[in-house]
């Protein structure tokens, strides 16, 4: 075999993997008591947003506290709205995406939320919605390893009035 004829390849790159913690919380009270434990923990808040519905007062006094309501978005829950549209328009608005490290700079792909939304999870986009439709919050948090995520959960799984979700996402850097 000549040199000429070998052809090197390489072994295609894993896909990049973004992690997710959500927890359901149906009180401002819970939520508080959630970020304070997160961030006494060494979680930045930068890894962390609170998600509402547009219709929801319940959390209307976040943000009235000093250094709380960054990363609080709201999101439109109407019943004419598709829940894999509602988890679309949350990953969008609120993936808390990293600074640094290997998912540093990615926008959150399209492909890859439509491909999150659509890829059998439709139970938990309902899930979601009706969370946030009765006047709920998420609150969401991105962990960047496995003992992260059994930290983040058991912080959440205490405050969270209907549990804690985990969702891990390929990040499609074709589409980015």
């Amino acid at each position: 075999m000549s040199p000429d004829t070998l052809e090197l390849t390489r072994p295609p790159r894993p896909p990049r993997r973004l992690t997710l913690a959500i927890g359901l919380f149906e009180g401002l009270i819970e939520v508080q008591s959630a970020l304070r434990d997160l961030s006494n923990h060494g979680f930045g808040l930068e890894r962390v947003r609170l998600v509402a519905s547009t219709e929801s007062n319940t959390f209307d006094q976040f943000g009235r506290a000093p250094g709380e309501g960054r990363g609080f978005y709201r999101i439109d829950t109407a019943p004419d709205v598709d829940p894999a549209d509602c988890i679309q328009e949350i990953l969008q608005e609120a993936v808390p995406l990293p600074r640094t490290g290997l998912l540093a700079g990615i926008p959150s792909p399209p492909a890859s939320l439509a491909a999150f939304a659509m890829s059998g999870l439709e139970r938990q986009a309902h899930n979601l919605k009706q969370h946030l439709t009765a006047g709920g919050g998420i609150v969401i948090v991105r962990v960047d390893d496995a003992s992260e995520q059994q930290a983040v959960c058991s912080m959440l799984l205490h405050y969270a009035s209907r549990g804690v979700q985990t969702h891990q996402l390929r990040i499609d850097e074709d589409a980015a």
